[in-house]
């Protein structure tokens, strides 16, 4: 779960974007697979055998749009916004 990015003024709920890029590249190395919030309740009934990991972000930060957004989407990553 996250919440802020690139906002190091909220330390207890920021990660920098360097950190969130190497979060997403182990993910992607591990062979992790990225769980579509629309298929959650399937991939969590189904597939045990593989790991998986649905991206969430609270609160809708505007740093989200601005810093994590354009890399998710540059990488065809789903996740879940709560607004």
């Amino acid at each position: 779960m996250y919440h802020r990015f690139n906002e190091n003024q909220y330390p207890s709920t920021n990660i920098r974007m360097q950190d969130f890029i190497k979060q997403i590249e182990i993910i992607k190395k591990q062979n992790i697979i990225f769980v579509n919030p629309v298929d959650f309740n399937k991939n969590l009934i189904h597939l045990k055998n593989k790991k998986k990991i649905l991206i969430t972000i609270d609160d809708a930060f505007l740093s989200f749009y601005q810093n994590a957004w354009p890399l998710l989407k540059k990488n065809k990553i789903p996740f879940i916004l709560f607004v």
